[in-house]
């Protein structure tokens, strides 16, 4: 992966998460009278393999109305996340949870439930727990419905008991050979990803193992959800039989699993993944599936990958790439450069503002990241080479090698990979020596910076713009302001003020969104960045937004020109500081629209507090 490569994904999702939290605001204590029970619509007996679908029932049994909030429960995960179930069998061991994370958040309307009504949420209780053997289950389920529990007080629990059995082998048959039938047949992209749920996803014991196999070698792709999860070396056997499939997709399908099941590098258990303390996607499965590898398996594996990945199809050789750089041994980066230079010549300008400006054309970033794990086995990259000679993708590599932030030291004649990079026809591989630069990037390969602010492709603007910081360099001011004004993609836009700020253009910069509050479309984006100019209490986070009509909007322009026609706001901008304002003054500027949430839970500016 690139250094000083945006870390959208982390961002966002730091974001939603202290947002969510700081927005909270507790209803109040429990309610006297609430309380809770679970009704099932086939119990209490299940088919260990199907949904197991429960009621949660929140009742009012006191005098008087009660607010029960559940906002916010199911960001990103498909269902509500704030329940929290605890699940026993008749051995006394307790249930894995299986959610991935809980984004919390307190957004929208309470609901209000009468004395003596109910509100009623549908569950299946596997979107919580794993339920993969046969027994009596002991249920328990609460949620906090925005209120504050206390010792007398607690969270009403609605709780049930259940039993499990295990199908029959013709009983197996039927229901999965009746769900391969209907094969949704839904984007290969979507597989392996935490989102996914079909049924299969249910049967998780090995007992569904040769039906899963069956019907995924009959084409039907979701059945490998279903054997993924089958947690012991059966399934991995399964999965390599299936990779030497003549379908070609159900043999990509198997190499997109058997890569979540390879060893660990240095047989270390990875850590699982978080993210201020919350589980990420897929994070519960990297617990267990490369437990369940046979080394066995290694030759076949790797015979099968070096065969797909010199197929056309983007999800093969993407899949192929990940064995190999599991696997792969050093005579294997041939093939890998074969592949990239497919690709790069495949590759087009990223030019469209909803399109992917972060990454690569696929299968670009599986193959350099295959590179990059068989370099960890000795590989070593050839910088000697003729530069005349050297293909596309192998000038791709050895740049994106060089960006890596794992990189080995690079030799002195690794430079001579810029000057035929910066100016290569293919944009991806611009963009990657462009990262590759050193940090500051030095004199030399400054002007081809300045170009590059304006290169068609978007991903390039971004790498020219992150390769300015730390020069200091005013030569990039104009260009990076021009890149403000003409908007072209957010994150562009967003970059370039971090830019100009590390120049010292705080001013300059918060001159063109001045100017950018006088056009209707912009006006919103306008506003935040300048408000961004302004200092925020400690701690503070923007909670709300409210529309602003078209009279105010010119009343909130006329302010801001007032307020940096002061020489003392100048002097801060122009000295790279944020401008302290009062709390009147942010009403006129806007605040009146904004609202922040402190971490003593009162709001900023005051006026708006509620």
């Amino acid at each position: 992966m690139f250094r000083k490569w945006t870390v959208v994904f982390t961002l966002l999702m730091t974001a939603a998460i202290s947002g969510a939290k700081a927005g909270a605001k507790p209803l109040g204590p429990v309610p006297v009278g609430a309380a809770a029970n679970l009704q099932f619509y086939k119990g209490p007996e299940f088919v260990l393999g199907e949904p197991i679908e429960l009621t949660f029932v929140l009742r009012n049994g006191g005098p008087l109305t009660l607010k029960a909030q559940t906002g916010g429960d199911y960001r990103a995960t498909g269902y509500p996340t704030r329940y929290k179930f605890e699940v026993v069998d008749d051995a006394g061991s307790k249930a894995e949870p299986s959610a991935w994370y809980d984004m919390g958040g307190i957004i929208g309307a309470p609901h209000e439930v009468a004395p003596l009504k109910e509100y009623r949420e549908q569950l299946v209780l596997q979107n919580y727990v794993r339920i993969d053997h046969p027994g009596e289950y002991l249920v328990k389920v609460h949620h906090d419905f925005g209120w504050l529990a206390t010792t007398e007080r607690p969270y009403p629990v609605a709780e049930a008991r259940i039993k499990v059995v295990l199908p029959s082998a013709e009983e197996i048959g039927r229901r999965v050979q009746a769900l391969a039938r209907k094969n949704e047949h839904r984007q290969s992209q979507h597989l392996g990803q935490y989102w996914n749920s079909p049924p299969f996803v249910w049967m998780i014991h090995p007992i569904y193992l040769p039906a899963l196999e069956q019907a995924a070698a009959g084409g039907c792709l979701q059945a490998f959800e279903g054997i993924h999860r089958v947690r012991n070396t059966d399934a991995t056997r399964a999965l390599v039989r299936l990779l030497e499939s003549e379908q070609p997709e159900v043999a990509s399908t198997a190499a997109l699993f058997i890569a979540k099941r390879l060893p660990v590098p240095n047989g270390k258990e990875p850590p699982l993944r978080t993210l201020n303390g919350f589980i990420t996607p897929g994070g519960e499965m990297e617990l267990y599936a490369h437990r369940y590898w046979l080394p066995e398996l290694d030759a076949m594996v790797i015979k099968a990958a070096r065969k797909m990945v010199t197929r056309s199809e983007a999800d093969e050789v993407g899949r192929a790439a990940a064995l190999l750089g599991g696997l792969g041994e050093v005579t294997d980066a041939e093939l890998v450069f074969q592949a990239l230079d497919r690709v790069v010549r495949t590759t087009k300008d990223r030019t469209d503002p909803k399109g992917e400006t972060f990454l690569a054309a696929a299968p670009g970033p599986a193959l350099l990241s295959a590179l990059e794990d068989i370099q960890r086995r000795g590989w070593k990259f050839d910088f000697s080479q003729d530069d005349e000679t050297r293909a596309a993708g192998r000038l791709w590599a050895g740049l994106w090698l060089m960006a890596s932030a794992e990189r080995p030291p690079v030799p002195a004649v690794g430079e001579s990979l810029f000057a035929p990079g910066l100016a290569s026809p293919y944009a991806v591989v611009r963009e990657a020596a462009l990262r590759a630069l050193p940090d500051p990037a030095s004199e030399r390969w400054r002007d081809a910076i300045k170009a590059a602010l304006g290169d068609a492709d978007f991903g390039v603007r971004r790498a020219a713009i992150h390769a300015t910081l730390g020069t200091r360099d005013a030569r990039f001011e104009e260009s990076l302001l021009k890149l403000v004004r003409e908007n072209p993609e957010p994150n562009i836009t967003h970059d370039a003020c971090d830019a100009l700020i590390q120049l010292g253009a705080r001013w300059q910069m918060t001159q063109v969104w001045m100017e950018a509050l006088g056009e209707k479309s912009r006006f919103p984006e306008a506003l935040v960045l300048l408000i961004e100019q302004l200092v925020w209490p400690e701690g503070a986070r923007l909670q709300r937004t409210s529309a602003i009509s078209v009279e105010e909007s010119e009343q909130i322009h006329q302010a801001w020109k007032r307020f940096l026609g002061d020489p003392a706001t100048e002097a801060h901008l122009r000295a790279g500081r944020r401008v302290p304002v009062s709390d009147a003054m942010l009403m006129e500027l806007g605040g009146r629209h904004r609202e922040w949430q402190l971490p003593d839970g009162q709001t900023w500016p005051q006026a708006l507090s509620r």
